[in-house]
């Protein structure tokens, strides 16, 4: 996506979280924009903030968990996908638990 789009977005979402700063759907997206733009510090704490306002989303503790992988951290992305694979007795999540202890 063009730069100027994933400005437009950001700046979307920002205004989202503003309103109701408890949408953990708005953060997940905010990391997602963020992790597309290449800034993996402000991806890494808008997966964070969605993890705050509901643990048990999934779907942002996997993003961060690939997130902190991508970025070196290996030991916090094994937790992150630790958590997910008990939490959830999902295959996907052994698989990716498995993937993390392979790279």
């Amino acid at each position: 996506m063009e730069e100027r789009k994933l400005d437009i977005a950001v700046k979307s979402l920002n205004l989202a979280i503003q309103y109701n700063p408890k949408d953990f759907f708005a953060y997940n997206a905010l990391g997602l924009t963020y992790e597309a733009m290449g800034d993996f510090v402000k991806s890494s704490k808008a997966y964070k903030d969605a993890v705050r306002e509901n643990e048990r989303f999934f779907e942002a503790r996997d993003n961060l968990a690939k997130l902190l992988l991508k970025s070196g951290k290996f030991s916090e992305a094994l937790e992150e996908f630790r958590y997910i694979a008990e939490e959830t007795n999902n295959s996907n999540a052994y698989y990716n638990l498995g993937y993390a202890y392979y790279s």
